[in-house]
């Protein structure tokens, strides 16, 4: 007769898995087999064999994992790494690869991060010198491509109103339109 131990691993931990308690789950064959309800360390509760804790199978519940192939792939390990600089693109932009910028054109982020606004989907960044890749913030300067909508007064009076309220709290152009404002006073 074969002596079966049933071990106790409630409140153990192994790896980043704290047993809880013991659970019967029905297996893919139906049949009823004995489980552990593990927390893991990131807040995930799932049940695990007890040679999968003993024999040092799982470490968590998936998160151990993530975290190696995360750091495994970013910043140098990256096999797109190039230098941390980002890659020029076609159109001759520097572009973001890495962090939370990801994606996004450079000369757009130094705009964005100097002046504390938010680009618009019309507005466009200007290199005064003509080279793409100086992302100096003198080299930059904001240009709108939103145009009037007709070519009555009526409706070039409201566009300019229009632009007006849309910059006026840019840190930019505060003194041209206060400026403006002014002559009409």
């Amino acid at each position: 007769m074969i002596n079966l131990v049933i071990m106790e691993l409630e409140g153990k931990k192994f790896n980043r898995l704290l047993v809880i308690k013991p659970v019967w789950v029905v297996s893919k064959s139906n049949r009823k087999e004995k489980k552990w309800e593990c927390l893991c360390d990131c807040g995930v509760v799932k049940p695990y064999l007890t040679y999968q804790l003993t024999h040092n199978i799982v470490k968590s519940c998936g998160c151990y994992n993530k975290e190696v192939a995360r750091e495994r792939m970013s910043g140098e390990n990256n096999i797109g790494w190039k230098g941390g600089e980002g890659v020029v693109t076609k159109g001759g932009y520097r572009e973001i690869k890495h962090g939370e910028n990801r994606g996004k054109l450079e000369h757009r982020i130094v705009f964005e991060t100097h002046y504390g606004i938010k680009l618009l989907k019309h507005q466009s960044i200007h290199h005064i010198n003509g080279i793409k890749t100086d992302n100096r913030i003198e080299n930059l300067e904001l240009w709108d491509s939103s145009q009037p909508y007709g070519q009555r007064v009526e409706d070039k009076l409201d566009y300019y109103f229009n632009m007006i309220m849309k910059y006026k709290d840019n840190p930019l152009y505060e003194d041209i339109i206060l400026t403006h404002i002014n002559e009409f006073k």
